[in-house]
């Protein structure tokens, strides 16, 4: 991560508190565009020692420190992208000396004993009352002043990633809101950080929330009851409270999808996917799919390399369907992307299907032997054909007799092995001796598709 102006200033407030037990440290998050000279654009505001940022309703990326007390609230603070909750959509925000985030107008009432309360769309990620101070010229001159209340909004379109601290590969448009001081309650120093981000993978609208609170091991708030013990958002429909002591080794992930509250803490099981099934034949119809499991569905499949021919993947559902047209083994990159956004919402396999060439087909005529009616003692000699109507040889087995065949004999003309496009004849003997109706099967077991392939025999014997 570069050391930047900004980042300079915050190292050193960090390091003036190092000396203070349970006192967390600051940690500065930039989303902002990187300028040709290896600084952020995003600085500029505190680079240029102004300490304000004057047009709230710029899109631009920036790190801009509050100035509010009295329970006061910004204007219109522009995220930088659109948000959806429920059937509301807002591109804007308003920030209030406690940190809270609010939608459809500021707040500045004193009243925190609930989310309801509030009676606007919020999120609050440290219901409390805080102490802000008036930033002073630098962030040089802050240090040994905790208290700064800050916003920092990032480039509306994702950039590359190097100074961040997210765990993306590339930043994504995102908004934070971050605290870094006491509460005027108890003076108990406490830092926290609120970042929304946009995923413009997913929906318009759709975004995902962290809360961070402190960032050594072990950092705990709200160990108490009551307001200082409430954390959580009120978002149209979707509520949810976070309760209890809040830590700073936990990572509290919340999604909207569709305008819905759809994640939860903690955050989705690591995204998976795995390969289709790895076998498959010629001519025979094929049906398996990529299976993702865990991340933010929906998903989104993709692959690179060869697949069969014949085959065909659908990108929304994973299926792999089609009939093998070609024998082989094809190997082939398949990729799931889920809706997070993030480097681990992207997830790739190495697979491959083996294609085995086309099963032999034996066709058999005629598909029966009737030899119909006749005297007792009488011969009669009929004919089965066997053709290989496949392209590989077909391995024949001994022909036999079964079910009663003791009046037919069968004699085979056929080779072991029948090559492609080739036929052969297996005849069959009648000796009619046992008297009424007379039935057998003559079975032909092979290595084609539907062995062994049987033909019924029949005749009526009557006395002379």
């Amino acid at each position: 991560m570069r050391i930047r102006f900004f980042a300079a200033g915050i190292i050193a407030l960090c390091l003036a508190w190092s000396a203070t037990p349970a006192v967390a440290s600051h940690i500065s998050i930039d989303f902002g565009a990187v300028a040709s000279d290896g600084d952020d654009f995003g600085d500029a505001t505190l680079n240029d020692g102004s300490g304000a940022c004057t047009d709230l309703t710029s899109t631009q990326p920036e790190s801009c420190p509050l100035t509010l007390t009295g329970n006061a609230s910004t204007g219109a603070v522009a995220l930088g992208f659109p948000i959806t909750f429920g059937s509301t959509t807002v591109t804007s925000v308003y920030i209030d000396e406690n940190g809270i985030v609010s939608f459809t107008g500021p707040i500045t009432s004193s009243s925190f004993s609930s989310l309801s309360a509030l009676g606007l769309p919020v999120i609050a990620p440290y219901f409390a009352d805080l102490t802000s101070i008036a930033f002073v010229d630098t962030v040089f001159d802050m240090v040994n002043t905790p208290g700064q209340l800050m916003y920092q909004r990032g480039s509306a379109v994702a950039v590359a990633s190097s100074d961040g601290t997210f765990d993306l590969s590339n930043e994504v448009p995102a908004f934070a809101v971050t605290w870094d001081g006491p509460t005027n309650a108890d003076t108990t120093p406490i830092y926290t950080q609120l970042i929304i981000y946009s995923h413009s993978s997913s929906a318009t609208g759709d975004f995902d929330i962290r809360f961070r609170y402190g960032v050594q091991d072990k950092d705990i708030y709200n160990t108490g009851t009551g307001t200082s013990g409430i954390a959580g958002l009120l978002l149209g429909s979707n509520t949810l409270n976070v309760t209890g002591t809040l830590d700073g080794t936990k990572d509290y992930f919340y999604s909207f999808r569709n305008g819905v509250l759809v994640g939860s803490t903690p955050p989705p099981p690591p995204l998976t996917l795995a390969c289709p099934a790895s076998t498959a034949q010629v001519g025979t119809a094929y049906s398996s799919a990529l299976t993702a499991t865990g991340g933010m569905p929906p998903y989104a499949f993709s692959d690179t390399g060869s697949l069969p021919t014949g085959l065909a993947l659908n990108a929304t559902s994973g299926a792999v369907k089609g009939t093998p047209t070609t024998a082989g083994t094809f190997a082939f990159t398949a990729q799931v992307k889920d809706t997070s956004g993030t480097a681990a919402g992207t997830v790739s396999s190495s697979c491959q299907i083996v294609v085995s060439p086309a099963a032999p087909k034996l066709s058999v005529t005629p598909a029966a032997l009737p030899f119909g009616t006749v005297q007792r003692y009488a011969l009669g000699l009929k004919s089965v054909t066997l053709t290989n109507k496949g392209t590989s040889p077909i391995a024949l087995s001994h022909i036999s007799l079964a079910n009663g065949g003791g009046d037919f004999a069968a004699l085979s003309l056929c080779p072991s092995s029948l090559a492609a496009g080739k036929s052969c004849d297996v005849y069959v003997l009648l000796f009619a001796y046992n008297l009424g109706s007379i039935s057998a099967t003559l079975n032909i077991p092979n290595n084609a598709t539907g062995s062994p392939q049987a033909v019924p025999l029949s005749v009526v014997v009557n006395p002379r």
